[in-house]
């Protein structure tokens, strides 16, 4: 957990990947990481194939599959790869995708800061590139996933706050001493559910299926920008209404 110390009260906090970027950052590294020859040619084809699988949506579970993938392809790097060669990579891929943001959220985030509210990055993405993008949006407190290192290698230990991202949240305003008072939470997937429920306004933006199920059953609201259009829909009274 990092952060800069502030007096201001009120948060917002926000998932990255997916959320305010476009694309999964996690991914990305991965992908830079076998550009670059840290897995064979074999793996790499695999990886490619399930992109290729998810983007012509050939099943409902294409992307858990493509993910997973990507996950052990992670896990099987961290064996070899040196932090110097992870670094780089981190780097690369964020001087190319730091400004692919969705601009509902880039447009809260601005917003919020305005009203002075504590701005609070919770994603499962590696630490050196979720503090990279954090840094370059003006968040004040950025937690990613790290991945401990001992001369210059990686140990192959994970922290993660994706197992609860709400106790992570919980931790975050008792030791900055914030408010729940018009607290938000913004996030696209159902790992980010947790921390949503306990704000005051939770916003699913751009849900996948699990979240939009309890999203709705929650009466949150939903957000969906597509091209270059923002939907929201608000529950009235246990109905969604375009607004």
């Amino acid at each position: 957990m990092s952060g800069k110390v502030s007096n201001q009260k009120k948060f917002a906090a926000f998932d990255i990947d997916g959320t305010l970027m476009r694309w999964q950052l996690f991914h990305t590294i991965v992908d830079e990481l076998a550009k670059r020859g840290r897995v064979t040619m074999s793996e790499y084809q695999t990886m490619t194939d399930l992109f290729a699988k998810w983007k012509r949506r050939t099943g409902p579970n294409s992307f858990s599959i493509y993910e997973e993938a990507m996950m052990n392809t992670w896990f099987a790097l961290i064996k070899t790869v040196t932090f110097d060669e992870y670094h780089a990579a981190v780097q690369t891929v964020f001087n190319d995708q730091k400004d692919y943001t969705y601009t509902y959220t880039r447009q809260l985030i601005e917003k919020s800061k305005s009203n002075n509210y504590i701005i609070i990055a919770i994603s499962g993405s590696h630490q050196e590139i979720v503090q990279l993008i954090a840094d370059y949006y003006d968040f004040d407190i950025a937690v990613g996933t790290k991945y401990p290192t001992i001369n210059g290698k990686f140990t192959g230990e994970e922290i993660t706050p994706v197992t609860d991202k709400g106790v992570i949240l919980q931790e975050i305003v008792n030791d900055y001493n914030l408010s729940w008072e018009d607290s938000y939470a913004v996030g696209d997937s159902s790992s980010d559910a947790k921390m949503m429920a306990l704000v005051k306004n939770p916003i699913a933006f751009n849900p996948d299926r699990n979240l939009l199920v309890h999203a709705k059953s929650q009466g949150w609201n939903i957000v969906i920008e597509r091209k270059n259009v923002t939907y929201e829909l608000i529950n009235q009274d246990g109905t969604y209404q375009l607004k």
